[in-house]
């Protein structure tokens, strides 16, 4: 084949782009974004002898039929991209090529809607990203991606790597554009002041119709090439009747164009190229700012991404050392990494000891030591000596891969205030029209001579650009600044809910203290050791390694140099304790309500009076089936910062209440070191939703904060839960929120910016909204040049999206954000 020509389709290569894959150990060239991301899926998925035994050149992804995407419907492709939600349904995170506005989101959203089957489709305008939610009983992948091509846009499976690639490859070529019309637009601005001027003192006629040919010859790439998009977005709105900015602006291109042209060659009335050029570079100087915001907005996901390495040294049953895709280690793998190296992806170290930075996921580069059966993060670096580990979670379920899925779905989402812009932006493109008929059907009739350039203002000065952008790129540049502090948004609509919050209510253990419990004492009763109850009570406990009393436990039986024993029918009972069988006997460890369950009140009460209870600490009692065996006493020691956040929850006038488990003397010890009145101890999980119900009943919005897992109930339960902590599973967790850094800090951070975040939208609406209005009857009474329409609507786009951008920048904090230094310049 020649080397002219695209080797996935066989089409001609373009000559203004350059896009290539890595197939069979070379770079091929390819003619578009849609086959390099075809081709790359292909070699992702093993599948690259599909190009040494085809037969015939495949299809280009525009004009390709479904059995072209059926590649798709192969398991081990499949596995890269799409996540089962349940047994049913499938998600997957889609690129779409074309979106030009909030009225191309709308169009999307309403057709794939129609798909039967498509449960959802959320499209982000800020990343040109579809999450898609489909019955894979009723419908296909393929059938999704080809609805997508039938209403003019190519879509095809997010992979990060080549997803960077592409955004990248499409800055290059807005540039491109821009630079063109630039070049060609300086060129007719003087051309346009020499004819100003020329005018005024006499110019001859012959040369002024030169230079307007010279003007129309300068103005035909720029229409005809920079111009392209507009028109394509146009046209496909027309054909799918779902109006969009592209709309009016390639009316108002079109039609000034198309008149300057008759103007030229009939040489009589005004002509518009000096408008046209300007209108088209500007257009374009605001679309590649927003592409920069867009990327600015992701650049916090794209670091966590990018911890992961490309190979990893996979050790076989043999023993022997194969280099391998991380993205293709499977659960069980044995992996070699040396000093120096990012682990792969989530795994449990097997062999040697080292300690690691967990940056990526923490933030705090503080080394972190690590033993045999200790977790790693993948991402994190190995600092000290090589180290062999198995692999617990693959790439696509890893904990990096979750934060950038849920950080993507959060960008993704539509809050109701979302909604009702985009659907504002498509009315009001119609009224725009609308407007821009009647003003030329009276300037028809009563003032011909103001027709084309009252018309054209009309079309410029009222497209709804800024209206479009308004929403979208503050909530991007909001998501990606909170995901650079550790900050992760479970659900899409958190950061409108915390707007509204007026009642925050803590837990105690975990949250407002380290949640690093130490054993104190040991009370015993009867015959039995101190390490016979700590080792049952730790086998207990050593499925809920996160919790602090089980970490307590561990932490002894370590110091004692004592491993922990295997327990059996082992059932947990959320804020109450945990039931199994040690050695063929049954136990149980929990609070003295828990034990006053299972063994009657009597029995749990006979302990209390032999023992005085130490003021201010967390009890456990463990006891088998005939009484109490021990009496466990766990201190907690204050976080640092909990006061500071308390005072300026109160300040900012919000109510602060702890809604607790534990007993009341402990409970009453941390409220009043952190400042709070209103507190509730020894409840059980039933009791802390009752409560909150209480407090949603008296109209108070209440934000709750635990540990993610044993408040799972009041967490979901509550209008935005935040759950704390780096040990906590995400797939897993309840609630809205997770804080990685375990840092309570967070709080504050999260809700001050929630409200920027409000506060900046509603600002960019106003503006956007405002500016219309005014405007556009200046422009209807003729005040307003077409050049003067022309920088007012651009102005007003790069308004909003500079001020969105002011969600990006860092805040000052004592602890680093994700990423490194150098991340702080690009934000400068």
């Amino acid at each position: 084949m020649s080397t002219d020509n695209c080797f996935h389709c066989g089409l001609p290569l373009p000559t203004e782009d350059n896009y290539t894959v890595n197939i069979l150990g070379k770079q091929r060239a390819v003619c578009c974004p849609g086959c390099q991301a075809v081709a790359q899926v292909i070699v992702n998925g093993g599948f690259e002898r599909f190009y040494d035994k085809r037969t015939a050149k495949s299809q280009t992804p525009e004009t390709s039929t479904d059995h072209e995407l059926e590649i798709y419907s192969d398991p081990e492709v499949q596995s890269r991209f799409i996540r089962d939600i349940d047994e049913h349904t499938n998600e997957v995170t889609l690129n779409v090529k074309g979106i030009n506005c909030g009225a191309c989101l709308w169009l999307i959203e309403s057709c794939l809607a129609e798909v039967r089957g498509v449960e959802s489709v959320m499209v982000n305008y800020t990343t040109r990203r579809a999450l898609v939610t489909w019955d894979k009983d009723t419908t296909t992948l393929q059938r999704i991606l080809q609805k997508f091509r039938d209403i003019g846009f190519t879509a095809y499976p997010y992979e990060y790597r080549e997803g960077a690639t592409l955004l990248h490859g499409e800055r290059d070529q807005q540039l491109r554009r821009m630079g063109i019309s630039g070049v060609l637009g300086m060129q007719i601005m003087m051309i346009a002041v020499a004819l100003y001027f020329g005018k005024t003192s006499g110019i001859a006629q012959n040369y002024e119709l030169f230079f307007e040919w010279i003007s129309m010859l300068l103005a035909l790439p720029i229409v005809f090439y920079c111009a392209q998009p507009f028109f394509r977005g146009a046209w496909r709105s027309i054909i799918h009747k779902q109006p969009s900015v592209d709309l009016p602006v390639s009316l108002g291109i079109g039609i000034a164009f198309a008149a300057s042209v008759w103007a030229t060659i009939t040489a009589t009335g005004d002509t518009y190229f000096e408008a046209v050029a300007m209108f088209v570079f500007l257009l374009l100087a605001v679309r590649y700012f927003e592409l920069v915001a867009r990327e600015r907005g992701l650049d916090a996901v794209s670091h966590i991404q990018n911890s992961i390495p490309t190979l990893s040294t996979r050790i076989d049953e043999q023993g022997n050392l194969l280099q391998t895709p991380a993205t293709r280690l499977k659960v069980n793998d044995h992996v070699l990494v040396g000093v120096g190296a990012r682990i792969p992806t989530d795994a449990v170290l097997v062999e040697g000891a080292t300690a690691v930075d967990e940056s990526v996921i923490s933030g705090e580069s503080d080394p972190v030591s690590k033993q045999v059966n200790d977790e790693l993060v993948g991402g994190s670096i190995n600092l000290d000596s090589p180290i062999t580990i198995r692999v617990t979670r693959t790439h696509d379920h890893s904990t990096v891969s979750t934060i950038a899925y849920l950080a993507e779905r959060a960008q993704s989402a539509k809050p109701r205030f979302v909604q009702l812009v985009d659907r504002i932006a498509v009315w009001f493109v119609i009224g725009v029209i609308l407007v821009a008929a009647v003003v030329a059907a009276y300037c028809w009739w009563y003032a011909p001579e103001r027709l084309l350039t009252t018309v054209i203002v009309v079309l410029v000065i009222a497209c709804p650009c800024a209206l479009s952008l308004a929403t979208p790129a503050a909530i991007s540049a909001s998501v990606g600044a909170l995901t650079r502090r550790g900050i992760v948004l479970l659900r899409g609509d958190c950061l409108e809910k915390l707007t509204q919050i007026s009642h925050v209510v803590f837990d105690k253990t975990g949250t407002l203290t380290k949640g690093e419990l130490a054993i104190d004492e040991i009370d015993l009763y009867g015959s039995y050791s101190e390490m016979e109850v700590l080792s049952i009570a730790g086998a207990l406990e050593a499925s809920s390694t996160a919790h602090p009393i089980s970490q307590a436990l561990v932490k002894a039986l370590k110091d004692k140099n004592n491993g922990l024993r295997a327990a059996q029918k082992v059932v947990h009972t959320a804020g109450g304790g945990v039931t199994g069988t040690v050695l063929d006997k049954s136990y149980h460890f929990g609070s003295q309500q828990f034990i006053e369950e299972k063994l009657g009140k009597e029995v749990a009460e006979a302990c209390s009076t032999s023992q005085q209870r130490k003021k201010g600490t967390t009890v456990s009692l463990l006891a088998n089936e005939t009484g109490v065996m021990a009496r466990f006493h766990f201190s907690d020691e204050l976080r640092p910062e909990a006061k500071e956040v308390v005072t300026q929850l109160k300040a900012e006038g919000k109510k602060t209440s702890i809604l607790s488990g534990d007993r009341h003397q402990a409970v009453t010890k941390v409220a009043a070191a952190v400042g709070i009145s209103e507190y509730h101890a020894q409840l059980s999980p039933q009791q802390k939703l009752d409560q909150l119900r209480h407090y949603h009943a008296d109209g108070e919005s209440v934000l709750a904060v635990g540990d993610g897992v044993n408040d799972a109930p009041i967490l979901g339960a509550a209008l935005v839960g935040v759950a704390m902590g780096s040990a906590v599973d995400l797939t897993q967790a309840a609630g809205d929120v997770v804080s990685l850094n375990d840092r309570l800090t967070d709080l504050n951070y999260l809700l001050k910016q929630a409200e920027k975040t409000r506060r900046i939208i509603m600002q960019n609406f106003i503006w956007a909204l405002g500016y219309n209005v005014l405007a556009l009857p200046l422009g209807i009474v003729g005040l307003v040049p077409p050049w003067v329409a022309v920088i007012g609507m651009s102005l007003s786009s790069l308004i909003v999206v500079t001020n969105a951008l002011r969600l990006s920048k860092r805040q000052t904090s004592p602890a680093r954000d994700l990423g490194d230094i150098n991340e702080s310049l690009a934000y400068a």
